[in-house]
């Protein structure tokens, strides 16, 4: 589906970026659906709470990313966030509750199902609030251990390459909806030049 316009932008610079964004995906969604499988960690069936007063933090690569998404599929722009932060792709009705879904970032990828470096850089591990749990709703690393047969994948490990494309260490995130508007612009001028 995004294949189309990244074919159509070949050789620019944000098709590049957005090429290895997608394998950065990648990667993580195979980890966490193999941690998910195998120690059966999964989200309540139609839930979407995560997406409910959270609106994600971007990098430039990543809004390209769902700007390329939104033009192709001649979507209309995303509405603001609510005021309590809601994320202004969230939709309460279909299963997944992501108008963007298949390029959601990364911190949405990752939410529920990876591990996060605590203040000594030791993994730590939480349960979504409204995850089944059996045990305690935050682990350590020695209780990582004993409580799962796989370990979750670090986001961590997956933001590092992400920054490293996104040339944005320095500059810090943007939430989703503010970065979007700047990015439509861009990549909707790159795709009528190269359509024209």
């Amino acid at each position: 589906m995004i294949e189309v316009p990244l074919s159509i932008l070949a050789g620019t610079s944000v098709a590049g970026a957005c090429r290895e964004l997608l394998e950065i995906y990648r990667g993580l969604d195979a980890e966490t659906e193999a941690f998910s499988a195998s120690c059966a960690v999964h989200c309540p069936p139609g839930c979407g709470r995560c997406c409910e007063g959270f609106s994600p933090p971007v990098t430039r690569i990543e809004a390209d990313l769902v700007a390329l998404f939104l033009l192709d599929a001649a979507c209309p722009p995303p509405r603001e966030g609510s005021a309590d932060g809601q994320c202004p792709f969230y939709d309460a009705i279909p299963a997944l509750h992501c108008a963007i879904h298949p390029v959601r970032p990364l911190i949405c990828r990752g939410f529920g199902f990876c591990a996060f470096g605590g203040k000594d850089g030791r993994p730590r591990f939480s349960y979504c609030r409204h995850m089944p749990a059996a045990g305690p709703r935050h682990l350590d690393a020695a209780a990582m251990r004993l409580a799962f047969p796989r370990q979750p994948p670090r986001l961590d490990a997956h933001y590092a390459p992400l920054m490293a494309l996104a040339h944005e260490a320095e500059a810090g995130q943007r939430t989703l909806a503010a970065a979007l508007a700047e990015s439509i612009a861009k990549v909707g001028s790159l795709l009528s030049y190269a359509r024209g």
